[in-house]
């Protein structure tokens, strides 16, 4: 085991998290093509954890308070930092990809800092295109991978154009609605597999708790979304169990067949 650093209500705390847990979170999306590989975890798992450099300098470079999610993919585009040296009270930005096991940053080797630099912070050039504008829109986003010499999801896998983004703590909590306007619950959570992709949100109702594929979820206003579902059929969908179902990539399966939606990974 190991201890992780987490800031809360500003002091900080150690909590106890098993080291195979995060030595397979960030493995990138080979594993994912692999059942016995699943390994989903929960968006707010990583808020609040501090992250660093490389190893050989032992500093913080701020700590995981949002996430920015890219809803024409329904991907997790950029995670946001804030406490950041040198940045004062502004927000930073860095790629999904470069969040490596341990919560160190992965830093390309023509801009990585020699450990005996002595500055707060010798990563400010390259985090400082990560600075969070008022709006966020494409062309930012692409600026920041190619500053940290990432290949862009996007194009790598043949996706689609980026049209939307915003930030996680605009759905968690949100009023979620049926396509007739009925509320059906609230944005609980958010489920993502290590390449980035978010495989659920997790509704929560009356009813207990309900895993339901990403892809049916649209935005409708600021905190509110619609779940493009029948709500009949949401009050018979399978509950969802954190401890058991987070890596069973049966229940995943069993989940978007439910609702009728073709399982992403078996492509």
């Amino acid at each position: 085991m190991f201890y992780k650093e987490v800031r809360n209500m500003g002091k900080t705390l150690r909590i106890i998290a098993w080291v195979s847990v995060l030595s397979l979170v960030f493995l990138g999306s080979s594993a994912l093509g692999q059942q016995r590989d699943w390994n989903c975890f929960e968006a707010s798992w990583l808020i609040g954890n501090l992250v660093h450099p490389p190893p050989g300098r032992n500093v913080e470079l701020g700590q995981i308070s949002n996430l920015v999610i890219d809803e024409s993919n329904g991907r997790i585009a950029l995670i946001i930092l804030s406490d950041v040296p040198a940045f004062g009270a502004q927000h930073v930005a860095i790629p999904f990809g470069s969040l490596a096991r341990d919560f160190r940053i992965s830093v390309p080797p023509s801009i990585q800092a020699p450990p005996y630099m002595r500055q707060p912070n010798p990563y400010e050039k390259l985090m400082a295109v990560g600075v969070v504008p008022p709006v966020i829109d494409s062309t930012w986003v692409a600026s920041v991978y190619k500053q940290y010499e990432r290949t862009a999801y996007w194009t790598e896998k043949g996706e689609g154009p980026l049209m939307g983004f915003y930030r996680s703590d605009r759905l968690m909590g949100a009023k979620v609605q049926s396509p007739q306007g009925a509320a059906v619950g609230e944005a609980d959570d958010l489920m993502i597999d290590p390449d980035g992709r978010i495989v659920f949100m997790i509704l929560a109702n009356n009813a207990g708790k309900v895993a339901v594929p990403f892809a049916l979820l649209s935005r409708k206003g600021e905190n509110t979304f619609v779940l493009n579902a029948d709500p009949a059929k949401l009050a018979s969908a399978p509950r969802f169990n954190r401890y058991e179902d987070t890596r069973n990539p049966e229940y995943a399966t069993n989940v978007y067949e439910y609702f009728g939606v073709h399982p992403y990974w078996t492509r």
